[in-house]
């Protein structure tokens, strides 16, 4: 199951606390950050860092994380972004709960 919630919506706790989920993060994948970096969950912590440059790759890229990790997840927990949700319901055929705060 595809879960899209809104920031501050306990992706996070969600993922740390039910057993076979994954909150697969957007702002590693969303930029394209230097070697010393990698994507995890810490990299979140760079979202303002004036170095970041827009990865234009993004989309398809962060789709097909989330694809993969729906084949080894129960849960797999996402932003609320417009254009993946889009994707995955429009090109791939996936039903994504979208959870409000």
């Amino acid at each position: 199951m595809i879960i899209a919630a809104y920031a501050g919506a306990g992706k996070s706790e969600f993922a740390k606390k039910v057993s076979n989920s994954k909150d697969i993060v957007s702002m590693p994948r969303r930029w394209i950050l230097p070697a010393k970096h990698g994507i995890d969950e810490e990299s979140e912590s760079l979202k303002a860092a004036d170095y970041l440059v827009s990865n234009p790759l993004y989309t398809s890229q962060y789709v097909l994380d989330i694809l993969k990790a729906e084949k080894e997840y129960d849960f797999v927990i996402i932003p609320t972004a417009k254009d993946i949700i889009y994707s995955l319901v429009k090109n791939y055929g996936r039903n994504v709960v979208v959870c409000y705060p």
